[in-house]
């Protein structure tokens, strides 16, 4: 055999345990992946946006009936859920979390009268409030 022979021009080859492949090396997975996303237009869920809105106007027509702390966790509720996440326990901690806290900044640090509702939401806002120290 001659030198020319043995050693292939430069680019045309790859050696990889004991075996000779020709042409680029594959890509992992990951980098499949990676590079699909960039070349692949994100999904856009155009039916997720429609009820998003009209969740948004739900929960303002609901915020003088409810009140805010009632409303909130189920406005907040039903946007974690339509952001298609579907822990019902997760999702139930995380809206009353969320409602507690944007309560207890609007009252105590900003200084914001909320709506606490009509009867019998507005026991559960008064008793909310109470809670957060706000009288």
């Amino acid at each position: 055999m001659a030198d020319d022979d043995s050693h292939p021009p430069d680019g045309c080859c790859e050696l990889r345990a004991g075996q000779i492949s020709y042409g680029p090396a594959p890509q992992t997975p990951a980098q499949e992946s990676e590079e699909a996303a960039f070349l692949r237009p994100p999904e856009i869920f155009p039916h997720l946006v429609w009820l998003g809105i009209a969740a948004t106007l739900g929960y303002l027509v609901a915020l003088p009936i409810l009140g805010f702390f009632v409303s909130t966790v189920l406005f907040s509720g039903a946007l974690i859920y339509l952001s298609q996440y579907r822990n019902m326990l997760h999702i139930a901690v995380l809206s009353v979390v969320f409602a507690l806290m944007f309560m207890a900044l609007f009252m105590r640090v900003v200084y914001v009268a909320l709506p606490i509702g009509i009867e019998p939401f507005a026991r559960v806002s008064l008793a909310i409030m109470s809670v957060i120290g706000v009288s």
